[in-house]
């Protein structure tokens, strides 16, 4: 994702993980932990962040004029679907 207003470049992946648990159960995507890498204009890596599993929908995020908007994977108040909860980050 590009950043217009702060010439940021905005990457999310997923870490790796074993395919299964020494349990012997398996692993899903909601099992790996969410990285978010800022890159400069430049492409060269600023910061990288490890924002845990399970708490962010990349996919619904996006740039705003406070920043980049996270959207929760699950909503704290779920029985309002009126409201949509996000976190902002904002790097220079």
């Amino acid at each position: 994702m590009y950043d217009e207003k702060r010439n940021l470049y905005y990457r999310f992946l997923l870490n790796g993980i074993n395919e299964k648990n020494q349990d012997g159960t398996f692993n899903g995507w909601q099992d790996k932990e969410l990285i978010l890498m800022v890159f400069d204009g430049e492409f060269k890596l600023m910061k990288e962040l490890n924002l845990g599993r399970s708490i962010y929908n990349s996919t619904k995020s996006f740039i705003g004029d406070k920043g980049l908007y996270l959207n929760y994977l699950s909503q704290p108040d779920s029985t309002n679907l009126n409201i949509i909860n996000y976190d902002i980050y904002e790097f220079h």
